[in-house]
């Protein structure tokens, strides 16, 4: 019985992993860029989602969501417009 509850505890615990990781993640983030609102960053878009689409910044190595939708593989330039490590949350927006 126990045996057969296994599969899906492991499946379980591997996702509260995964969600921690990134949490803890976002986490440092915020604190290496919350001195550098208002700063442009170069990257490059990785991926689209619903809400947007994940830039990966050159320096720092930071992986950043931004609402515009350029396509995958442009170079873009990005503003920080605000940080808040409180949320682990990290707003950027295309400069143009």
């Amino acid at each position: 019985e126990a045996l057969e509850q296994l599969p899906a505890i492991m499946t379980s615990a591997r996702q509260r992993d995964g969600a921690l990781e990134r949490a803890s993640v976002d986490f440092v983030e915020t604190v290496a860029l919350r001195c550098r609102v208002g700063e442009i960053f170069d990257g490059m878009v990785l991926s689209h989602s619903r809400n947007g689409a994940k830039v990966q910044l050159h320096d720092p190595a930071v992986l950043a969501p931004i609402r515009e939708q350029p396509e995958v593989g442009e170079m873009v330039r990005l503003r920080l417009d605000s940080v808040d490590s409180n949320k682990r949350r990290v707003e950027f927006s295309v400069v143009l």
